[in-house]
């Protein structure tokens, strides 16, 4: 940054983007570099040039070019004598107006850019050639190893049992924030000491608000009915890959290319949530009456198309439909609950 190269933060959500730019910000102040900080919104997306504002004293004005160019100037004002940052929180929710300084700016080196952007979310094509074309250099994040949340698990709480490292770390994968919300959602409730004063795993730990918030606001972007599509591979998982193609259509490589489903294993693959929480929280939330008519469907296009499922799970979404379906596919259920002695189809 010092040597005037911008920089794109790139990760997942909650793997850190915000708090490195944040650390960036600060370490540019004590360096006696000028910062601007910038966050775009999904409410700001909507409003022309909004989260450059502060920038135009004369306030907003109809001729953008006239906009851009005053917003330019005044930030060659604030330049300080080691230079000035423009720090963009959530570059790909900028508005057209917003997106086209950004790119002035780095292009005019009037400033240099910092910005972060989430993976697998749209972003326009000006925004990736920043990047793509060396105008300033991507930084990709990734999540904790297992070791690594080891530790930072180890740091909020002390000692903690294997039992509850294990299923904090299938949950969180890895993800900083993801881990934060699992204990602090949890703490004291499914999450409490031994009398050994170790921490341990008493309860479920994804029923919490917070994890719902946090997941909510993952999914706030898809629309209506890509959550749809992402409720029924969250109740279906592992779902045949073409069961998936029929019931969500083109949903299917939207909801894979935003990293929210992924498809495992070789040839016929299985679909499954990206997150093993986006499942375990989704499956929480989906009111009843959907529940039932997307039980419904996974049956009807499983029939459809031959698919090999498990004729125990078929029959179980058979029941959670509440209708009566397929006679073939009930007995087959049956016969499979009794030969594995299992309840779920009810029989003794």
């Amino acid at each position: 940054m010092e040597a005037g190269t911008g920089v794109a933060i790139l990760g997942p959500a909650g793997v850190g983007k915000s708090r490195l730019l944040h650390e960036l910000s600060n370490r540019a102040r004590d360096a006696r570099m000028e910062v601007v900080p910038v966050v775009a919104t999904v409410s700001t997306r909507t409003i022309q040039f909004a989260p450059f504002v502060d920038l135009l004293p004369d306030g907003p004005t109809p001729d953008e070019l006239s906009m851009l160019d005053a917003a330019r100037q005044q930030l060659a004002t604030r330049s300080a004598p080691r230079g000035v940052i423009v720090a963009v929180d959530d570059a790909p929710l900028l508005d057209r107006a917003s997106l086209a300084f950004l790119t002035s700016i780095v292009t005019s080196r009037v400033a240099t850019v910092a910005l972060t952007a989430r993976t697998g979310e749209p972003m326009a094509p000006d925004l990736v050639d920043l990047w793509a074309k060396g105008e300033i250099e991507r930084v990709d994040l990734t999540g904790l190893s297992e070791e690594e949340a080891r530790l930072l698990v180890e740091a909020r709480l002390g000692s903690v049992t294997e039992t509850l490292h294990r299923e904090l770390w299938r949950l969180s994968q890895g993800n900083p924030l993801v881990l934060h919300e699992l204990i602090e959602g949890a703490l004291g409730v499914s999450i409490t000491q031994d009398e050994t004063r170790q921490w341990d795993l008493t309860g479920s730990i994804v029923d919490s608000p917070r994890l719902a918030d946090l997941l909510a606001s993952r999914v706030r972007l898809l629309g209506e009915h890509l959550r749809h599509s992402l409720e029924v591979v969250a109740l279906g998982a592992p779902l045949p890959i073409d069961v998936a193609d029929r019931m969500l259509g083109a949903d299917l490589a939207d909801l894979e290319e935003r990293g929210l489903i992924e498809v495992a294993g070789e040839g016929s693959g299985m679909v499954v949530p990206a997150h093993p929480l986006y499942g375990e929280v989704l499956r929480a939330q989906i009111p009843t009456s959907r529940i039932r008519v997307i039980h419904r469907r996974l049956v009807e296009d499983c029939l459809a198309v031959g698919a090999s499922v498990d004729p125990l799970r078929l029959a179980v979404w058979q029941l959670e439909s509440g209708e009566h379906i397929d006679d073939e596919a009930a007995l087959a259920g049956a016969r499979e609950a009794i030969q594995r002695h299992h309840p779920a189809v009810g029989v003794p």
